[in-house]
């Protein structure tokens, strides 16, 4: 089963590489669908993050 989650994070573009890189190191599997960064007010964005995950269960599993 495929689970879809959107998260949209506001922060500077390193704030913002910081956290990506916080979730590629998770142990649980998070695929990247698609992210968008916009420039609210330099030197604040807004990140908008599709990703999804893949397990056997119907039910969405947790995020940390």
């Amino acid at each position: 089963f495929q689970h879809d989650l959107s998260i949209v994070l506001e922060g500077t573009y390193s704030q913002i590489q910081r956290y990506l890189q916080t979730i590629e190191l998770m142990a649980e599997q998070i695929y990247w669908d698609d992210m968008v960064f916009t420039i609210k007010k330099y030197p604040v964005g807004t990140l908008e993050l599709n990703v999804h995950t893949l397990s056997l269960s119907k039910e969405l599993i947790g995020v940390y």
